[in-house]
């Protein structure tokens, strides 16, 4: 026995506007812990950057 299966734009339309809304509420949540996370690995990043080159140059061959 078939089914006549009929889709509602309007129900699809207004589905998907709460799923991105949904999404979008969470990303707004999520945005202060994701700000924290970057200032502190970019002080991390600041403090490795001059340490990462004195090394390299410690590293090279001296030239006589």
């Amino acid at each position: 026995m078939a089914e006549t299966v009929s889709a509602d734009p309007a129900t699809d339309g207004l589905a998907r506007f709460n799923e991105l809304s949904r999404q979008s509420e969470q990303t707004t949540e999520a945005m202060p812990s994701v700000e924290m996370n970057m200032g502190a690995n970019l002080a991390v990043q600041r403090v490795a950057e001059p340490q990462a080159r004195r090394r390299a140059a410690l590293d090279r061959p001296r030239q006589s």
